[in-house]
């Protein structure tokens, strides 16, 4: 077999370069008649029989559609998202968009067949309602609404009533739904009294505006996993901890369960329960694009030179103390360089850079919030990220994690196809825990190692590796593994193969299989926390610990199988297929040059398309090669950022350390080395919740037991 790399994805930040696998490859208006009336003759003296007149006919009312209306919203208000209504015969009878405050309104038509289902969309967050007769009035559509409507699917899955109304079924009752709404409601009660705040969720008026009912959903964490057979459910209180590794307050359930647990009658709210939490991320967002809106040479004293730093008010004011070097976060404080915070701040390519969909993800024990948010670049790349900020004078202020080094934990689920082996190929979810591997000016590692316990109480120990830029799992016996994840379950593909994928790519880290059963995975808390030790080097220098909790706990394999991924598309594998089968990867062959860099181009020789994202799958934001240098085998791993509309993508080296052959000698060093070969193709994609979508396209070849 030849020699493989099975690294995964490293501590996930923005690549400075790129790389490129050379594959040779009616609204109805309300209208009212008014109806003539018929006269009949006056009395006389004369006796007569007179005819009487005929009485004029009436002209019949013309019928009155019924009319919704109502507000969407994920507490913030979900402004632009696209409201459309389907009714019992699964026919769009409405679609419109919500205005900024979130509101909306629909016409069912005149003639209304219940049930009804409400979509609104907006990026990658699509909730749903429910409206069970033919009324007029008020129906909202939040993530509660949404919790609603998984309760009643007869699968768990909210998205399943729409499916059943298009197939002709009537996927449920206003008796049902009456009762779904009285469990979520009682469910939420001890939340909804704290906050002054008991409406029915559906039909009850509020404004999204961080006042009353509003403040529930900004204090609400709803999760919602289907997996094939029910929904798993979680409702998580975004309650100020008592310490930094404090159990979260939350409940969990499955969608099918007839009665649901309460949430505690105790809840710490902390400052949510005062500030207007939309409106302090809103101006967050205005101060922070407000500065990125200026030139560069406004922002700051000596553009990219050393020593430069913030000038504008605009921007120092986004600070804490209104100071950019109060600010410190993984090891990373304000300035010029590639690797500092906010180092786009000094270069003229960010103007328009946009901060976007802020929310209120937790607090640390310090009362700093945990605050999520999409940076969108001017060239359209997207990036999910999260970051902590103080709340000062009413405003928060940028103060970072305060953590000496780059680090971090999220949840991923990986679809790993073995072109060359498909009997190898796998679905696992787990966890990609982050460590920077970092060198000093020599390229040698800083740390020895680093210990990392789990939310369960596990420790595990994760090593440097030469050539990678992050750390990896520590094998039983002591040797470095080539992956940061740790597996919690994995499967094979092909359901007819049973044998497990660590029995067959050794190099993977899988837990206790044992243990980490599809209950134990439902039983880990959304908010759960990790904890590192940092052990250096050189002995004298002190041991740092550093905490990270997550927003969403790892899926079940039940949950991943449900995943979409993008995919290369068929004619790119077979391109890939072709070029590998020999060795198990491709080697850049081509001599680095100005006029033809040898960079790795993941396209069509003849342009076009090399993925394909089908309906309902994760786009990718970032693409990465991994492979071995030519001279010593080294293991290197290259990325670069794309925006989520790419379908193609170049990558350029970048060396690790200064010594690193899979570059190319300068003047060229961002390009491939001759004899340099890759073996994994990574489309990856990271969401809202921040889990991790990892698509993996092996090309390295395994023996597979017959099943």
């Amino acid at each position: 077999m030849p020699a493989s790399i099975t690294s995964d994805r490293p501590a996930h930040t923005p690549p400075s370069s790129a790389v490129r696998f050379a594959a040779p490859l009616a609204a109805t208006a309300i209208a009212l008649a008014l109806a003539a009336c018929g006269g009949g003759g006056s009395g006389s003296a004369d006796t007569t029989p007179t005819a009487s007149a005929a009485p004029t006919p009436t002209t019949p009312a013309a019928p009155i559609a019924v009319e919704i209306k109502g507000v969407a919203a994920t507490g913030a208000p979900m402004a632009g998202a696209t409201v459309t209504v389907y009714d019992a015969t699964g026919a769009k009878v409405c679609e419109s968009t919500a205005a900024a405050d979130g509101s909306y309104a629909c016409s069912l038509g005149t003639e209304p067949k219940a049930p009804f289902v409400i979509q609104a969309a907006l990026g990658e967050v699509t909730l749903l309602s429910a409206l069970g007769t033919a009324s007029a009035g008020t129906v909202n559509v939040t993530p509660i609404t949404h919790l609603i409507a998984a309760t009643l699917a007869a699968d768990g899955d909210p998205q399943t009533l729409m499916t059943r109304l298009a197939s002709g079924e009537k996927p449920y009752t206003a008796e049902a739904l009456q009762s779904a709404v009285d469990r979520v409601t009682s469910a939420l009660k001890p939340l909804t009294d704290l906050l002054g705040a008991t409406i029915d969720p559906i039909r009850g008026s509020f404004a999204a505006d961080g006042t009353g009912y509003d403040k529930v959903l900004d204090a609400l964490q709803v999760s919602i996993r289907p997996d094939g057979n029910t929904s798993n459910v979680e409702v998580t209180v975004k309650a100020m901890p008592t310490s930094e590794d404090a159990a979260p307050v939350a409940i969990s359930f499955q969608a099918n369960a007839t009665t649901i647990p309460p949430l505690p009658a105790t809840i710490d709210l902390g400052t949510v329960s005062t500030v207007n939490v939309p409106s302090a991320i809103a101006d967050l967002a205005a101060r922070l694009n407000a500065c990125y809106a200026l030139p560069a040479a406004q922002r700051v004293s000596d553009g990219t030179n050393a020593g430069s730093t913030l000038v504008a008010p605009a921007c120092r004011t986004l600070f804490s103390q209104d100071d950019p070097t109060t600010f410190l976060s993984n090891g990373a404080r304000v300035g010029p360089a590639q690797t500092a915070a906010y180092s786009s701040l000094f270069r003229d390519g960010a103007v328009g850079l946009r901060w976007e969909a802020g929310a209120f993800d937790f607090y640390r024990a310090n009362g700093d919030w945990i605050v999520s948010y999409k940076v969108v670049l001017p060239d359209g790349t997207v990036s999910p990220e999260q970051a902590a900020a103080r709340l000062e004078g009413g405003k928060l202020k940028m103060i970072g994690n305060q953590y000496v080094y780059s680090a971090g934990v999220r949840p991923i689920v990986q679809r790993r196809e073995h072109i060359n082996t498909p009997a190898a190929s796998n679905l696992s979810v787990g966890y990609n825990v982050q460590i920077a591997n970092r060198v000093d000016g020599s390229g040698n590692p800083v740390f020895s190692k680093v210990e990392v316990t789990t939310p369960r109480g596990n420790k595990l120990t994760y090593l440097p590796s030469t050539g990678l830029s992050y750390m990896v799992l520590a094998k039983q016996d002591g040797s470095a593994s080539a992956t940061p994840v740790i597996r919690l379950a994995g499967k094979m593909l092909d359901p007819a193969r049973t044998v497990h994928p660590a029995d067959v790519d050794t190099a993977l880290f899988f837990a206790d299989r044992t243990v980490y059963t599809e209950e134990v995975i439902r039983a880990i808390p959304d908010q759960s926390v990790w904890k590192m030790e940092f052990f250096h080097v050189n002995p004298a220098t002190p041991n740092v610990v550093q905490a990270y909790r997550t927003v969403s706990r790892s899926m079940t394999l039940a949950e991943a199988s449900q995943v979409k991924f993008a995919q290369p598309l068929a004619a790119m594998k077979d391109a890939l297929k072709l070029e590998s089968g020999a060795t198990g990867s491709v080697s850049f062959t081509d001599t680095p040059s100005a006029g033809n860099p040898a960079y790795a181009y993941i396209e069509p020789d003849g342009g076009g398309a090399f993925w394909t994202v089908p309906a309902g799958a994760p786009a990718p934001t970032s693409v990465t090669i991994f492979g071995r240098a030519p001279s010593n085998g080294a293991r290197f791993n290259d990325s670069v950022s794309v925006p989520p509309s790419a379908r193609k993508a170049t990558i350029r080296c970048s060396a690790q350390t200064a010594g690193d052959a899979h570059c190319a000698a300068a003047p060229y060093r961002d390009q491939y080395a001759v004899g340099s070969s890759a073996n994994l193709l990574e489309l990856w994609a990271r969401d809202g919740r921040q889990m991790e979508y990892s698509s993996m396209t092996a090309l390295y070849k395994l023996t597979v037991p017959t099943p």
